[in-house]
């Protein structure tokens, strides 16, 4: 229904339903891009699911001062879709996780790897149906990676304009948002082709522009180089940029992701300054949103 934009003025709203408060919305859509490995994004993927099935801050991101950054209202029901991890490979990081104190609760569910469960065919699509109705009510879908989910061309704007309307199908039905890991392009080599180059833009995703544009919510890692320090080899260091079009502006953070215990860390806000002195990290009020 077409209406004139003094509707407006007199339209009321609802205070906007947050999965990852001032990140993602319910029915909106968050990808988390790094390079493969390094940036560990299985691994901040996996926390991060606990974490929200719990009702706990996302990765423990603390403000001293106004409290922390991603801490949902209530328990969040997770379905996590690994193409990457066998059921072996799954229960070897949960192992390793609940050895270190995390305990399982019933709003975390997985899917194993199975790559004819894809976006590209009927058959496909039923799968992941069929797992998502056992799964439900679900808040949150995490499929990781996005490459593993569909066959075309990254590199076509129409193929994923064709995905984005079945994420969008998704997020309807199951009234959830969804989330994507991905890759990112390789980095320039040789410092002048690097020059303007920021390996925290979340345009240097791998395929097509329109990844950009249909996604809400980018979650860029970048991870720290261990070279030539071998007590790093038991964990890696990464900093998390956010970029959200729903929200306001959102810190830089340090993380550190532990290959002894699973578990991550939060380390500092990314200016390297004292946890208190980072007021940009109050959580977006509905007031800010709504001026938006």
């Amino acid at each position: 229904m077409s209406k004139p934009l003094t509707y407006f003025l007199e339209r009321r709203r609802e205070e906007p339903d947050w999965i990852i408060p001032g990140l993602l919305k319910r029915q909106n859509s968050l990808f988390l891009v790094g390079i493969p490995k390094k940036a560990v994004k299985s691994w901040l993927l996996f926390n991060l699911a606990w974490d929200l099935s719990e009702g706990k801050p996302v990765w423990g991101i603390e403000n001293t001062k106004t409290g922390f950054l991603f801490k949902p209202k209530k328990p969040m029901r997770v379905i996590f879709f690994t193409q990457e991890d066998t059921e072996d490979d799954l229960h070897d990081r949960y192992a390793l996780m609940s050895s270190s104190g995390r305990k399982p609760n019933e709003n975390l569910w997985y899917v194993q790897k199975d790559l004819t469960m894809c976006f590209d065919n009927e058959k496909g699509i039923e799968k992941i149906d069929s797992h998502l109705q056992e799964a439900s009510p679900v808040d949150l879908v995490i499929f990781d990676p996005f490459r593993r989910m569909h066959y075309a061309s990254e590199n076509d704007s129409e193929v994923i304009a064709k995905l984005w309307k079945i994420v969008s199908v998704i997020c309807k039905e199951y009234n959830c948002s969804v989330m994507f890991s991905h890759h990112i392009v390789k980095p320039p080599r040789g410092s002048v082709n690097r020059v303007g180059y920021d390996e925290a833009d979340p345009m240097n995703a791998r395929g097509s522009g329109d990844i950009y544009g249909g996604a809400d919510s980018f979650i860029t890692v970048v991870p720290k180089n261990t070279r030539g320090n071998p007590e790093l080899s038991l964990h890696q260091e990464v900093s998390l940029s956010f970029q959200t079009k729903r929200g306001r502006p959102l810190p830089k953070v340090s993380l550190s992701v532990s290959f002894e215990t699973g578990l991550v860390t939060f380390n500092h806000f990314g200016s390297g300054r004292p946890k208190e002195e980072l007021s940009v990290a109050r959580l977006p009020s509905y007031q800010s949103v709504k001026s938006q």
